[in-house]
């Protein structure tokens, strides 16, 4: 099984797992919301444990920016 979007620290609020405790996995893919910040920490992390990184990123949509906000 290959997970597809964990939730890492740079999810302000809804952190699944931190980076250094990543899995072994044979791939692995991460997806914060609204943050890209943990790609490359992220990429050295699978790196050194010989596992392939799939990178994602959840983004809010919203009509107002005031609607981001609230988004939590």
């Amino acid at each position: 099984m290959i997970h597809l979007s964990l939730k890492t620290e740079y999810s302000f609020g809804q952190c699944f797992m931190h980076l250094h405790d990543i899995p072994q996995a044979e791939a692995i893919g991460i997806a914060d919301i609204n943050s890209t910040w943990g790609h490359i920490q992220f990429s050295k992390q699978c790196k050194k444990r010989g596992t392939k990184p799939i990178f994602g990123v959840r983004l809010t949509a919203c009509k107002e920016m005031r609607e981001r906000f609230f988004y939590f």
